[in-house]
């Protein structure tokens, strides 16, 4: 809770004392000195790191509910949640885009029924390459 409540302070005052603990085992001052500078610059950066990383669940917070020290959602909540995570598509050629997505799906499905070696997506090159930028079948598949 401390990263999500209080920006991260206690975990960085942690990892300070833990990092200026390492660096007084070291028995040049030199040494020392050039990692205690190292570490003026690390609490900015950790803390812009952790911040891009819990900012998109911030927004999320709104939704749940604490009680007895434990998390939860309500069925409200999570409608909510899939209402505001939902795309809709509204001009003609997004839904022009999806539908032909979702042909291409059932077309590989349709493909892979019928292959007895089942490949992964990542043996689709064994099936298909791409010349002149259209996908093309390629003719050394094993069927």
């Amino acid at each position: 809770m401390d990263i999500v409540q209080g920006g991260g302070k206690r975990l960085m005052q942690d990892l300070e004392k833990q990092a200026n603990g390492e660096i007084e085992k070291f028995s040049s001052q030199a040494i020392k000195q050039y990692f205690k500078n190292q570490t003026d610059t690390a609490p900015e950066i950790l803390e812009s790191e952790t911040r891009m990383k819990v900012a998109p669940y911030l927004n999320l917070m709104g939704y749940v509910t604490f009680k007895n020290g434990k998390a939860s959602l309500t069925p409200e909540s999570k409608a909510a949640i899939f209402e505001k995570s939902r795309k809709y598509l509204t001009d003609t050629e997004s839904i022009k885009a999806y539908e032909a997505h979702v042909a291409a799906a059932e077309a590989l499905n349709e493909m892979f029924e019928h292959i007895r070696y089942h490949q992964s997506i990542y043996g689709l090159n064994q099936y298909f390459s791409i010349k002149n930028d259209k996908w093309q079948i390629e003719l050394l598949a094993n069927y």
